[in-house]
């Protein structure tokens, strides 16, 4: 295990992964590739999902108190908004996420959405990327 840390960068860590992970992130890594044509470093791809993970989460606990989800389908999100007391479509709209009701492709429906597990899992087979939350 030394060797592992004198070989390590300054200001990096050396994670171990069990080899199932391994194999599970590259093949989400490969499907990645093939969608986006174009090469991606394994480290620089599982730092992209772990800042992706960390971003929902947080997206999560700031507005899940008051956005619950209601429904999914192939191409739309339904989601109820009980700070506005209504409910929200967010849809497929040219590849990204849309918010009807906000009319923006990056309110906050669309960042709880992007925390939806299988959103976020379609979302980036398809190579998209959660954006910027306003």
């Amino acid at each position: 295990m030394d060797e592992v840390i004198k070989m390590t960068k300054p200001g990096w860590r050396t994670v171990l992964l069990r080899e199932e992970v391994v194999k599970a992130i590259e093949k989400a890594k490969s499907e990645r590739e093939s969608a986006s044509r174009r090469r991606i470093a394994l480290g620089a791809f599982i730092e992209e999902l772990v800042w992706q993970v960390i971003e929902g989460q947080e997206t999560l606990r700031k507005y899940g108190p008051f956005i619950e989800k209601i429904a999914i389908d192939s191409n739309e999100i339904v989601l109820r908004d009980n700070r506005i007391g209504r409910i929200v479509e967010c849809v497929v709209k040219e590849g990204e996420l849309y918010c009807l009701h906000c009319q923006s492709l990056n309110c906050v429906h669309i960042g709880y959405s992007w925390a939806i597990p299988e959103v976020y899992k379609i979302m980036n087979l398809k190579g998209k990327k959660m954006p910027k939350i306003e």
